[in-house]
């Protein structure tokens, strides 16, 4: 008998959790208080680090989607002090993808998929 899972809240971790589960061929249920999918606005960018972020993509089989989506761009860094003398100004080499961003609504897009997710449950109690 397969246990029944569920996963509470639908943010970047338990998405991500919720696929990695799906992948393996656990039943899984998604339960979020937000009434819909589009309830409110996303939000901005995440960066996902090479051995953290993007190796739970991998473990949840998303990584080529992920990179597909991301802007390796936006690991750019530049590092001013206070007078706005220029201390730092890294930019990634082309193929470089240790910290590539991506749209919150773009992963949570990707990381949906073919999860059930009951909107419009909120947790308040667990027996």
């Amino acid at each position: 008998m397969n246990p029944r899972i569920a996963v509470v809240g639908s943010g970047p971790a338990g998405l991500t959790f919720a696929r990695v589960l799906h992948r393996h061929g656990h039943p899984v249920t998604v339960l979020e208080r937000d009434p819909a999918r589009d309830a409110r606005p996303a939000g901005g960018t995440l960066d996902l680090q090479d051995g953290l972020g993007q190796r739970a993509l991998e473990k949840a089989g998303l990584l080529a989607e992920f990179q597909a989506l991301s802007r390796p761009e936006g690991q750019a860094m530049r590092i001013l002090d206070t007078d706005g003398t220029v201390l730092r100004d890294w930019r990634p080499r082309p193929d470089e993808r240790a910290n590539p961003e991506i749209d919150r609504g773009q992963l949570r897009d990707l990381l949906l998929g073919p999860l059930d997710v009951r909107w419009g449950r909120g947790v308040t109690e667990v027996v």
